[in-house]
C-alpha cells in the first residue's frame, strides 16, 4: 500500500458491536475519537455537538453511555464513525439487535448520509435492509459471492412472490382458495400447494 495514511483518513467503519467506552459521556466518546483523529480540542468539541444534535443524542450527551439504550448506543458508535466525514463507510449489520422503531430511525439516518454523499457498504442479514438501503447487493455464502445485482435483478433470478398456507384439514382447502381468489387484474397466474398440518 503506497499511502495508508490517506487511505485510512477516507474510510471510516462501524463494526457490529458498538465500539465506545461506556465508562465515558457520549459527549467525551466524540470528543475523544476526533482527538485521536488529531482535531484541535475546540474543534472536537464543536464537531461532538454536531453529530450529537444530528443523531438525537443532545440529552444523553452528559450520561455514561452505560446507561444508553441499544438504540442510543449504535447512534452514537455511528457518530463516532463520522467525526471526521469519512467519504467512505462500512457498517457492519448496523441495525442487529435494535427493535423496529431503533432499526427505522437508524435507516432514515443512514439513507441520510448515502444522500449526503457517503459510499455505503453494508453487511446485513435483513433482506429488508438490504433492499431498502442497497443500490447494489451481493448475496455471500461461505465466503463466495454467490449472486450479485440490484434488488430488482436477484428477485426477478429467485422468481415471484409465493404464498403458502396450510390448513388444518384436508377439506378446509376449497374455503382457503375461495378466500385467495385473485382479482383478475392482478395479471398473475397462482400456483396452489397444499399442506396439511
Amino acid at each position: 500500500m503506497q499511502q495508508p495514511d490517506e487511505l485510512r483518513s477516507r474510510i471510516g467503519l462501524t463494526g457490529q458491536y458498538a465500539a465506545v467506552d461506556e465508562y465515558l459521556t457520549g459527549r467525551e466518546n466524540l470528543e475523544m475519537v476526533g482527538r485521536l483523529y488529531h482535531l484541535p480540542k475546540k474543534q472536537a468539541r464543536r464537531r461532538a455537538d454536531e453529530l450529537l444534535e444530528r443523531f438525537d443524542l443532545v440529552d444523553a450527551a452528559s450520561r455514561l453511555v452505560k446507561t444508553y439504550s441499544g438504540g442510543m448506543r449504535r447512534r452514537l458508535d455511528l457518530s463516532a464513525s463520522l467525526v471526521f466525514s469519512p467519504p467512505v463507510l462500512f457498517l457492519d449489520e448496523p441495525t442487529t439487535g435494535l427493535d423496529p422503531r431503533s432499526r427505522l430511525a437508524m435507516w432514515d439516518i443512514i439513507g441520510e448520509l448515502v444522500s449526503g454523499g457517503t459510499t455505503l457498504l453494508l453487511t446485513t442479514q435483513y433482506l429488508e435492509e438490504a433492499d431498502r438501503l442497497a443500490d447494489r447487493i451481493a448475496v455471500v455464502d461461505a465466503g463466495r459471492v454467490i449472486a450479485e445485482g440490484t434488488s430488482g435483478e436477484l428477485k426477478a433470478r429467485v422468481g415471484g412472490e409465493r404464498l403458502e398456507i396450510t390448513v388444518a384439514q384436508g377439506d378446509g382447502l376449497e374455503d382457503a382458495a375461495r378466500v385467495l381468489e385473485l382479482p383478475e387484474c392482478w395479471n398473475v397466474t397462482p400456483t396452489v400447494m397444499a399442506a396439511y398440518a
